[in-house]
């Protein structure tokens, strides 16, 4: 039987062929070769029983490995290649290259307490050695075996090729870790129900949840993401938020009632015109905190602007909270008549000119001057003020 071959010369391989026969030698070349049965495997048969020796497509790898030039398409080093023996040569150098990695890799995993695979068709990711980095060139073109690129730091091999024993050692190691996830996710989950001041919010339900010890302190020995009893600890998070919202709702309804009572004194205490107003509905809430709050703060001067700031970090402008004030501010201070339970931020301030960049830089802020920001409470409700001292 004959079987016809369609490949391509490298040039040098053209320009040698030329030089010994003194002849135009086409880079593109078809040859005519014999085959024996036992070549069958590696022909293309067509529909009318013609044979071919496709050097391309899946002999392309084999080849390669056997000598051939890496390129699109690839291309034969000599003139009338012995193609059937070289796709031969590759196939066995592929094979020794898999062979030899896939030992690696049940060495590796023998040694490597850490791995652990679910199933046949995980990866072990083998380092790539020197010795493997060697063989990735052939890598590249065998069945089931992953990252072959030059840049991989580890090469991925099929559980399912391993040897029984490995697989089995893989398989025990993956049910402990399970194992002991089930326990540790279970104590953890204990640990927290029992604790009722323990709080969680996942964004949804299936979220992660990862929790951490009682002082929901979260560090690598502390932290369990919990993917057993998951549905236990997801609906006590509920029940828990749920009640927290309700008393959150609770408080901030009796706040506003006794806003609202704190109104109805204060309008009780105005003139008639303000009380047939509110009456009516025709006084704003707003209208009246205004004038609760004018009450309030009726003891302090009255309020200056905020700070103006910009920007610029060439500015020297600035607005910052301070601990200590200089002796003249502190007397201003004392004179005040601040009402009891007032808090106080006192800051230091250099408001902002907004002259242009091309000013000189200390011409572009005011000067230093002292604030103090009082929060006065007055019942259910909290005023604040800033003044200049």
């Amino acid at each position: 039987m004959q079987a016809t071959v369609s490949y391509t010369l490298t040039e040098q391989a053209q320009r040698a062929q030329m030089a010994a026969t003194g002849q135009p030698v086409a880079r593109k070349q078809t040859m005519t070769i014999e085959i024996t049965p036992d070549d069958l495997p590696l022909c293309n048969v067509a529909e009318d029983g013609t044979l071919s020796v496709d050097p391309h497509h899946s002999n392309a790898g084999p080849l390669v490995c056997a000598g051939w030039y890496d390129s699109n398409p690839i291309q034969a080093n000599v003139y009338g290649p012995d193609i059937l023996a070289d796709i031969r040569a590759g196939k066995q150098i592929i094979d020794a290259a898999k062979a030899a990695l896939i030992e690696t890799a049940n060495a590796y995993v023998l040694a490597t307490e850490s791995e652990r695979k679910e199933s046949l068709s995980d990866v072990v990711k083998v380092p790539a050695t020197p010795e493997i980095k060697a063989m990735l060139p052939a890598l590249r073109y065998a069945e089931h075996i992953t990252d072959t690129q030059a840049y991989s730091s580890a090469v991925g091999v099929y559980v399912s090729d391993l040897r029984p024993e490995v697989q089995a050692v893989l398989s025990a190691r993956y049910d402990a870790h399970q194992e002991a996830k089930r326990a540790a996710s279970s104590a953890a989950i204990d640990a927290w129900i029992a604790n009722p001041d323990l709080r969680l919010s996942p964004r949804y339900d299936g979220a992660d949840i990862t929790i951490g010890d009682l002082t929901g302190v979260y560090t690598p020995e502390t932290r369990v993401k919990i993917e057993h009893r998951y549905r236990d600890l997801y609906a006590e998070i509920v029940r828990r938020n749920k009640l927290d919202e309700a008393a959150k709702a609770a408080r901030d309804k009796a706040v506003e009632d006794a806003k609202t009572v704190a109104i109805e004194e204060f309008v009780a205490t105005c003139g008639e015109s303000i009380r047939q107003q509110y009456d009516d509905g025709l006084l704003c809430r707003k209208t009246i905190v205004t004038m609760l709050a004018d009450a309030a703060l009726a003891t302090l001067p009255s309020s200056c602007p905020d700070s103006v700031v910009c920007r610029d970090s060439d500015c020297p402008c600035g607005d910052g909270e301070v601990e200590c004030i200089p002796p003249h501010v502190y007397e201003a201070w004392k004179r005040l008549t601040v009402p009891e339970g007032t808090k106080v931020e006192f800051h230091c301030v250099r408001n902002c000119r907004g002259l242009e960049d091309y000013e000189e830089c200390e011409e572009r802020a005011d000067r230093m001057e002292y604030h103090a920001i009082l929060t006065v409470p007055h019942g259910p409700f909290s005023f604040t003020r800033r003044i200049k001292l």
